[in-house]
């Protein structure tokens, strides 16, 4: 039984002109010590689709027009506040993007891992000890001395590292992971990506892990989630997507992927701009303009569900295995 499972979540922001989609009929799922990356370009729905799973959508104008979220046998949308607070933090953590700014700049480090903690019968001085033991584990050496520091004192990847521990003191089920390297140079990055896969396997929580670099994802990812136009188009385990992409979009991004030794060349790229959902309308395959294989009825509707072995994928015009 998967841990979570989004089923046919349609969201959309409500402006003076009318609604803008943002995501459409979108499904997927992730099961108990798995890691699921989501990758895709940007606006394409990635983060949208677990800030709606969390409850961080801005209510007043974010529209949940249809769809579930479940999540230990419930229906996160469903839920009032108080209970999904209670999971919210605890249950499901999230690293945000920009760790500078996801931390309060005027607390140190002790006195916001301490609130990440949940409410426990330990004492001050236990709960102190259980902080300095996470940041030795996510690789903080020096933890006893910098966690007096402000968030402005330490390096990027130094609070990378807090936030990855603040996501892991109240040992949650699910850790959702919002582009944790595109702030970092790349050194860090390979340290962060390998981290993630350290408390993947050596603490068997699941983990969404989203971002817009291919490779990344395909690093720590067992499955890996395509979308694009706040639509899923392609989901199949890492080796599936790498080496038989079944979308076109699919094959483009790898395509796009930079191949070491390749300097002098041009990068392949995909034509044309991201779509406008007001313009095209939620019922074609948000990928027909840019595609070199549309036909007619992928300006009409969008195609139903593929499989081919463990991969799922939405397209009239598949690519062949070959």
């Amino acid at each position: 039984m998967p841990l979570l499972t989004i089923k046919n979540l349609t969201t959309s922001f409500k402006e003076s002109d009318g609604l803008i989609p943002i995501l459409v009929d979108l499904s997927y799922s992730i099961g108990t010590g798995e890691v699921l990356g989501i990758v895709g370009e940007s606006g394409s729905g990635k983060t949208m689709s677990v800030k709606t799973v969390l409850g961080l959508c801005p209510d007043k104008d974010y529209r949940i027009q249809s769809g579930s979220i479940l999540f230990s046998g419930g229906d996160l949308l469903t839920l009032n506040g108080k209970y999904l607070r209670s999971i919210r933090g605890r249950e499901i953590t999230m690293i945000f993007q920009d760790a500078l700014s996801a931390l309060n700049p005027y607390l140190t480090i002790r006195t916001q891992l301490l609130e990440a903690l949940p409410d426990t019968n330990l004492s001050k001085a236990e709960k102190l000890h259980k902080i300095i033991e996470t940041l030795h584990w996510v690789g903080f050496a020096d933890a006893e001395d910098k966690i007096s520091s402000y968030p402005f004192e330490l390096s990027g990847g130094m609070r990378q590292r807090v936030l990855t521990a603040m996501a892991l003191l109240p040992d949650p089920k699910l850790i959702i992971a919002d582009e944790p390297t595109s702030s970092i140079d790349a050194t860090l990055s390979k340290q962060i990506l390998s981290l993630f896969k350290k408390i993947n396997v050596e603490k068997n929580i699941s983990i969404i892990f989203i971002s817009h670099n291919f490779g990344h994802v395909a690093s720590v990812s067992n499955r890996i989630l395509v979308m694009y136009g706040g639509r899923a188009v392609e989901v199949d385990t890492t080796d599936g997507v790498l080496t038989t992409p079944a979308h076109p979009y699919t094959r483009a991004l790898l395509d796009s992927i930079p191949v070491a030794g390749s300097s002098g060349t041009a990068l392949p790229f995909i034509p044309g701009d991201p779509p406008d959902l007001r313009e095209i309308g939620i019922n074609a395959c948000p990928f027909y303009p840019r595609c070199r294989f549309v036909t007619n009825e992928c300006k009409s509707s969008f195609p139903d569900k593929n499989t081919r072995n463990t991969k799922e994928f939405f397209c009239y015009h598949p690519l062949s295995q070959s």
